[in-house]
């Protein structure tokens, strides 16, 4: 899937008042966010293929793969707090991992996982 190096709230041109962010794909032509941003974002991408691997299936019912920053934190505490804290913001623009997110009963967001984070199984930089 092909998408751009910034993402920004409105379709079409960026309005003036708008703030564009950029997406891990930016990351990786700038040296100075290789370690901020795109290194931990492929290492929790990988993750989330482990995550959805290790769901089990149910004859009887639709089972959801999901996972919560806290699965995540205790996957690979070497993740920065700071990266962490805009984790639910890059996901939210980030192809592999768009789809639904909630908050659970613990204050916590929770967030769905499609089989389509199959294609992102083999991602290095």
């Amino acid at each position: 899937m092909s998408y751009g190096l910034a993402w920004y709230p409105s379709v079409g041109h960026i309005q003036d008042e708008e703030k564009p962010t950029l997406t891990v794909a930016a990351a990786l032509h700038l040296p100075v966010l290789l370690p901020a941003m795109a290194d931990p974002f492929l290492a929790v991408l990988r993750k989330l293929v482990e995550f959805h691997r290790g769901v089990r299936l149910e004859p009887d019912k639709v089972v959801r793969a999901t996972y919560t920053a806290k699965r995540i934190r205790q996957e690979l505490p070497g993740v920065s707090g700071n990266f962490m804290v805009r984790l639910p913001e890059i996901l939210n623009h980030e192809p592999p991992t768009w789809g639904g997110s909630k908050w659970n009963e613990d204050g916590e967001w929770i967030r769905e996982l499609s089989r389509d984070i199959y294609r992102y199984a083999g991602c290095t930089m």
